[in-house]
C-alpha cells in the first residue's frame, strides 16, 4: 500500500485481480475510503511535487496515518488478503525506509475477490 503519481489509490494487486483495485473493488467502507483519499492527498501536497518530503513532521505524520490505515483496511478485508505498507515513498520509486512486513486478515467471512496466497503454508 503506497501512493504514486498518476494513480488514484494506494493499492497494488499482486495476484489475480486488477493491478490497481479501488476501495470499492475491495469492498471498503465510505469512512476508510475517505481516510485513504485524505492520506493520498496529504502525500501529493507534501511529497509528490518536490520528490521528497517538505518536512520531517509531515513524513512522520504520513507514516503514522499509513500504519493506522493499514490496520483499518485489513480489518475490512476478508480472509486471504495481505496488506504491506511501503512507508515514505519519496517519488523516486524507492522507499525511504524498509517496508513493514505484510499483515494478514484473519476472518471467518470467507475468501476475498482477490487473494494473495501465503507462501509460508
Amino acid at each position: 500500500m503506497f501512493p504514486d503519481s498518476g494513480v488514484d489509490w494506494p493499492f497494488w494487486e499482486t495476484s489475480n485481480g486488477p493491478s490497481q483495485p479501488s476501495p470499492a473493488d475491495l469492498g471498503l467502507s465510505a469512512e476508510v475510503t475517505r481516510r485513504l483519499r485524505d492520506w493520498v492527498d496529504f502525500w501529493r501536497i507534501h511529497c509528490e511535487a518536490q520528490l521528497a518530503w517538505d518536512a520531517e513532521t509531515n513524513r512522520q505524520a504520513f507514516l503514522k496515518d499509513g500504519e493506522e490505515l493499514r490496520a483499518a483496511v485489513l480489518d475490512e478485508l476478508p480472509e486471504g488478503f495481505e496488506v504491506t505498507l511501503l512507508p515514505g515513498i519519496s517519488g523516486t520509486g524507492e522507499p525511504e525506509s524498509p517496508a513493514l512486513p505484510p499483515a494478514k486478515r484473519k476472518s471467518d467471512r470467507g475468501p476475498g475477490i482477490w487473494t494473495i496466497p501465503n507462501k509460508n503454508r
